[in-house]
C-alpha cells in the first residue's frame, strides 16, 4: 500500500488514513454487548460457553457467518508444516457409544492456556490401504473444546492450524466399537498475555472478569483499531494466561472488565502475537467510590463563556501537543489514552469519573476552537481548561455533480504546527475550524478514489496552502476534481511482467512544500496524469503493492532546470531490486510484516521508503522489492531479526535474504 502518496510526513499520513473507514481486517469493533454470566457449573479455571453477545474471531454480531458448528467443517485454507507426530499422545479412554458407521471425535485445549477466539485446528484422516476409502481433511475450530462427529473410522491425525499458536501434531485410532473418544491437544499461544488481576484496595485476586485484547495499526493504507478476541473467565488466584491468533495490527492492549470495578486498559503495547507479555498485578478500582474522580470545566479563553459540545479526552502526562490527531470529531495520540472520552455540557462541564493516584493531561477539541492540551491534573473535580479561538479558517469544496453524488469527498486535514485536526466535510461540502496559529498550514481534502483493482481508498486528493494571521477569519474554496488551463504530467511506469498492481498511485511533490500536493491514481497498464501547471523543479513520487502486498516498489524522478522532463515521464520498476523470506522458529512466517528502512540517499528517499512501502509476506512467508534505487537498506521483519543489505539494480541479480 503507498503510504508516501497521500502525504509525506508519517504522521500527516497516519492522521489522513485515520478520517476513513476502519480496515476491513476488522470485523469485530467495540460494541458494547451483553455476555452470558458464569453459571454455577463453570469450574475453576474455566471460560464461559461462548454465546451471541460475546465478540469472538468467526462470530460477527452484525451478521458475518459463524464458525462450524459441531458436526460440520469447512474447506482447509491455512496452509504450514505440521508439527512431529505424537501418536497417542493425550489419548484418554474411549467413551462409551452405540455403533454406526460414524464416529465422534472431542478435542480439548489443554495447555493451561485460554483462547480469546476460535483457533484453527486440521484433522487429517490416513486411510488404510486397501480400504476403499480415500483419505480425509476437515479444519474445524474450538476455543476450549469441541465435538466433531461424521469421521469414519481409521488413524486421525489433529495438527494446530492457528497462526500464533504452536504445538505438536497429536494422533489416535477411531474405530466402531466405541464410536466415540477424545484427545487432549497440548496446543498453546506463541506469544501469550499473562499476568493477574486484583482489587487495589485490598490486594485480593478478582474471581472472575472478562478479557478483551485488542489491536491497531495501519492496515492496507487505513488507521484500523478493534477486538481480536473477548472471553469471560473464571480467574484461579486472580491469574490468567491468554493469547489470540492472526494479528493484523502492531499494537494491542489488554482491557479488563469486572463487576462492581471501574474498567482497566492496560497502555498500547508493540506486538505481533510472537512475544510473550507479562503485565504483572493489574489493580482494578472499585466502582461508585466517594470523590466523583475527574471532573471539570471547559471555557471560552477570550469571553469566559462556557462552551458546549467539547470532547474531551485524559492522556498520558508524557504526551506532547505533536502526539496529537482527530480522527473525525474523535481525539487519538501517539501516547496511551486514558480510554475515557466525554462531551461538555450547555453548562461546559463534563466528567470522565477517573480515579487513581496518577495525574493525567486532559485535550479538548471542538471545531471552532480547534485542539488543545492542558497541563497535567489530579484525578479530581475541579479541572479547568480554556479554549481560544485564535485564527479560524472556514472552507467549501465545489465538486462536479458525479462526484457529491457518489459520496467520494471525506473530510479536510489542517496540518501545520502543533496537532494534525482531520474535519469532516458537512452536507453542503463545507468544513470550519478555529484554534489556529499564525503562520502558513497546509488543507488537504481527502476522499475516495478508485484503484486500478477496482476498489476504492482514502487517500488525499488534492492540496492548498493557506497563511494565517493572528486572529484572523480567512475563507478558502477548494475546487475538486481541479481545473488548469496549463498542460500538466504526463507518466508511465513499466511494469514487471506476470505480477498484478491493484494499488497504484503517483504523487508530486515541489521542494519548497512539507509533503506532496497532486496526486493521481495509475492504471493497471501503468498509465497516469498529474494536473498542471508543471513546475521547473520537483519530485515524482510512484508506488504500488499487490492485492497481498508481498510484492510492493516505490520510485522517485526528479528534476530541474539543469535537468528537464521530457513529454513523458517513465519509470521502470520491471525488474527486481531484492527478495526475501521471513521465518519464525524455522518455518515460513505467512503475513507477516516487513520493515523497511533506506540508510543511505537523501531525505526524501529516506522518507519515501519509510511511508511508501507497506510490506507483507505472502503465503509462503516471501516478498519482492522493485524500484529500489541504489544504495543501503535495513529489512526487518515485525517482532523479529533485522539484517543490512546493499542493493544494485546494476550490479547482477537482485540479493536474497532469510529475515528470522
Amino acid at each position: 500500500m503507498l503510504r508516501i502518496l497521500p502525504a509525506a510526513p508519517l504522521r500527516a499520513l497516519v492522521v489522513a488514513v485515520a478520517c476513513g473507514l476502519l480496515a476491513l481486517w476488522f470485523v469485530r469493533l467495540f460494541q458494547d454487548v451483553p455476555s452470558r454470566p458464569l453459571s454455577a457449573r463453570d469450574g475453576p479455571g474455566t471460560a464461559a460457553e461462548p454465546s451471541e453477545g460475546i465478540a469472538q474471531v468467526g462470530s460477527d454480531p452484525r451478521g458475518a457467518p459463524a464458525p462450524p458448528g459441531p458436526g460440520e467443517s469447512r474447506p482447509l485454507e491455512v496452509p504450514g508444516a505440521p508439527g512431529a507426530p505424537g501418536i497417542g499422545a493425550g489419548l484418554r479412554s474411549p467413551e462409551p457409544a452405540s455403533p454406526g458407521r460414524d464416529c465422534e471425535l472431542t478435542l480439548v485445549l489443554s495447555s493451561g492456556f485460554t483462547a480469546l477466539a476460535p483457533i484453527a485446528v486440521d484433522l487429517r484422516r490416513e486411510a488404510p490401504d486397501g480400504d476403499g476409502t480415500a483419505r480425509a481433511q476437515r479444519q474445524v475450530t474450538l476455543r476450549d473444546r469441541r465435538a466433531v462427529g461424521g469421521l469414519a473410522p481409521g488413524i486421525w491425525r489433529v495438527a494446530c492450524r492457528e497462526r500464533n499458536w504452536r504445538g505438536e501434531e497429536q494422533s489416535l485410532e477411531l474405530d466402531l466399537r466405541n464410536g466415540a473418544a477424545s484427545l487432549e491437544l497440548p496446543f498453546e499461544p506463541v506469544g501469550p498475555w499473562v499476568g493477574r488481576a486484583l482489587d487495589a484496595d485490598t490486594g485480593l485476586p478478582l474471581a472472575r472478569a472478562t478479557l478483551v485484547l485488542e489491536s491497531r495499526g495501519v492496515l492496507g493504507g487505513e488507521s484500523a483499531q478493534g477486538e481480536l478476541g473477548r472471553r469471560e473467565l473464571v480467574l484461579p488466584d486472580g491469574g490468567f494466561a491468554v493469547g489470540c491468533g492472526a494479528v493484523p495490527g502492531n499494537e494491542a492492549r489488554l482491557c479488563i472488565t469486572a463487576e462492581g470495578y471501574e474498567a482497566l486498559c492496560t497502555p498500547w503495547i508493540p506486538w505481533d502475537g510472537s512475544v510473550r507479555v507479562d503485565l504483572g498485578d493489574l489493580a482494578l478500582l472499585r466502582a461508585g467510590l466517594a470523590g466523583g474522580g475527574l471532573a471539570g470545566r471547559v471555557i471560552d479563553a477570550d469571553t469566559g463563556a462556557a462552551l458546549a459540545g467539547v470532547r474531551v479526552v485524559a492522556v498520558d502526562v508524557r504526551t506532547r501537543p505533536e502526539d496529537l490527531w482527530t480522527d473525525g470529531f474523535a481525539i487519538s495520540g501517539a501516547e496511551p489514552l486514558e480510554g475515557r472520552s466525554a462531551l461538555t455540557d450547555p453548562s461546559g462541564e463534563f466528567a470522565l469519573g477517573l480515579r487513581g493516584p496518577d495525574p493525567v493531561r486532559l485535550v479538548a477539541f471542538r471545531s471552532s476552537h480547534g485542539m488543545s492540551l492542558g497541563e497535567p491534573v489530579i484525578r479530581a473535580p475541579g479541572a479547568r481548561l480554556l479554549l481560544a479561538r485564535r485564527s479560524l479558517l472556514r472552507g467549501r469544496v465545489l465538486a462536479d455533480e458525479g462526484v457529491r453524488g457518489a459520496a467520494v469527498l471525506q473530510s479536510v486535514l489542517v496540518s501545520g504546527e502543533g496537532p494534525s485536526v482531520c474535519v469532516p466535510l458537512n452536507a453542503d461540502l463545507e468544513f470550519e475550524l478555529g484554534g489556529l496559529a499564525g503562520g502558513r498550514w497546509r488543507v488537504a481534502l481527502q476522499g475516495f478514489e478508485v484503484q486500478a483493482g477496482g476498489q476504492s481508498v482514502l487517500a488525499e486528493l488534492l492540496v492548498e496552502h493557506v497563511e494565517l494571521r493572528e486572529g484572523e477569519v480567512q475563507e478558502l474554496t477548494l475546487r475538486y476534481p481541479p481545473v488548469s488551463s496549463e498542460p500538466g504530467l504526463l507518466g508511465r511506469v513499466l511494469l514487471p511482467e506476470g505480477v498484478s498492481f491493484s494499488l497504484l498511485r503517483a504523487a508530486l511533490w515541489l521542494p519548497a512544500e512539507s509533503g506532496p500536493s497532486r496526486f493521481a491514481a495509475v492504471d493497471s497498464a501503468g498509465d497516469f496524469s498529474l494536473p498542471g501547471p508543471l513546475p521547473r523543479a520537483g519530485r515524482l513520487f510512484v508506488g504500488g503493492s499487490s492485492q497481498d502486498q508481498s510484492r510492493a516498489f516505490v520510485v522517485v524522478l526528479a528534476w530541474d532546470e539543469t535537468r528537464p522532463l521530457g513529454a513523458l515521464a517513465v519509470l521502470d520498476v520491471r525488474e527486481p531490486a531484492l527478495r526475501g523470506e521471513a521465518r519464525r522458529d524455522g518455518v515460513p512466517a505467512a503475513r507477516c510484516g516487513v520493515l523497511v528502512a533506506a540508510r543511505s540517499g537523501d531525505a526524501f528517499w529516506t522518507q519515501a521508503v519509510a511511508e511508501g512501502l507497506d510490506v507483507t509476506t505472502d503465503e509462503q512467508g516471501r516478498f519482492t522489492l522493485y524500484g529500489l534505487a541504489p544504495g543501503t537498506y535495513e529489512i526487518g521483519r515485525l517482532g523479529g531479526s533485522r539484517r543490512t543489505v546493499e542493493v544494485d539494480p546494476l550490479g547482477g541479480p537482485a540479493p536474497e535474504l532469510v529475515l528470522e
